[in-house]
C-alpha cells in the first residue's frame, strides 16, 4: 500500500466508501463493476424507450422483423396504449432491478417489455433499426446473471466481496 493511499484511508475513516475505489484501483472483476455497468445500460435502454412514440407512422408495415411480429395481431401491434404501458412497465421494473429487489423476476420483467415494445416498434416501421438488438442481448445476459445469482444478491453476504472469475 502507498502512501498517499493510506493518507487517504487515514482521512476517510470509517465512514470511507470502498466500493468506488476497488472499482477504479483495478479491480474490474467484482461484481461492482457490473452493478455500475448494469446501471448504464438501463438509463442507455430508458433512452433509446424515449424514442418510442405513440403514434405510429401511417406506411404500411413491411415484413415482419420479429417472432412478437410474427404471432402477434395487427391490432395489437400498433396499440399505442401498450407501448407506453410496455414503456412504464420497463421504467419501474428497471428501477426496482438497479434496487436489486426481487431479484430473480424483476430483471426477466424488465427485459421482456425492453424486447416488446422493441418490436411493437420495429414492427410498425419500414425499416429496421439495429441499435436495440445489442442492448436486448445485454439485458439477457445480465438477467441470467440476476437470476444464477439471486440467491447470493438477496442474502448480501459475499457476493459483493468475491471476484466474478478469476485473474
Amino acid at each position: 500500500m502507498s502512501t498517499t493511499s493510506k493518507n487517504r484511508d487515514e482521512v476517510a475513516g470509517p465512514m470511507r466508501w470502498e466500493w468506488p475505489q476497488r472499482l477504479f484501483d483495478g479491480h474490474r472483476t467484482t461484481p461492482h463493476f457490473g452493478q455500475i455497468s448494469l446501471w448504464v445500460l438501463l438509463i442507455t435502454c430508458a433512452y433509446q424507450l424515449r424514442s418510442f412514440h405513440g403514434g405510429f407512422p401511417a406506411s404500411e408495415r413491411g415484413v415482419p422483423v420479429s417472432v412478437f411480429g410474427l404471432v402477434a395481431p395487427e391490432w395489437l401491434l400498433t396499440n399505442a396504449a401498450l407501448l407506453q404501458a410496455l414503456k412504464y412497465i420497463y421504467f419501474f421494473s428497471g428501477i426496482a432491478w438497479a434496487a436489486r429487489l426481487f431479484p430473480k423476476i424483476m430483471p426477466w420483467i424488465c427485459t421482456l417489455a425492453f424486447c416488446l415494445a422493441c418490436s411493437m416498434y420495429w414492427e410498425s416501421l419500414e425499416w429496421f433499426r439495429h441499435k436495440h438488438v445489442a442492448p436486448a442481448w445485454l439485458l439477457a445476459i445480465y438477467s441470467c446473471w440476476y437470476l444464477f445469482e439471486a440467491d447470493s444478491i438477496a442474502k448480501r453476504k459475499g457476493f459483493w466481496s468475491r471476484r466474478l472469475f478469476p485473474t
